[in-house]
């Protein structure tokens, strides 16, 4: 939902005349539905996407159809940090 939110004709048609979100944090996002859109043009919201290094599972989207996914404390911790970070910069006033 952050990638599809981050669509300019998702953010009109859902939340009509507001400005939509500041920022957009995807855990594992499929985005190549959503590029095969008729209008990909994006609100200029900053986006974090976080996917695991090491995964493969099936997906229907996925190049090859292959993904899996395995618990990583260390890489769960990391993805806090980054997304708080993230968030901090994003969001403070300038």
């Amino acid at each position: 939902m952050a990638v599809n939110a981050a669509f300019e004709g998702n953010r009109k048609a859902w939340m009509g005349d507001d400005k939509g979100f500041a920022a957009h944090v995807a855990f594992y996002p499929v985005c190549k539905p959503y590029l095969q859109q008729e209008d990909l043009r994006v609100t200029g919201a900053p986006m974090i996407n976080l996917y695991g290094t090491d995964d493969s599972y099936w997906d229907p989207v996925a190049a090859g159809h292959r993904s899996h996914t395995a618990w990583n404390a260390d890489a769960a911790n990391d993805s806090l940090g980054q997304v708080v970070s993230f968030l901090r910069k994003t969001l403070t006033a300038k």
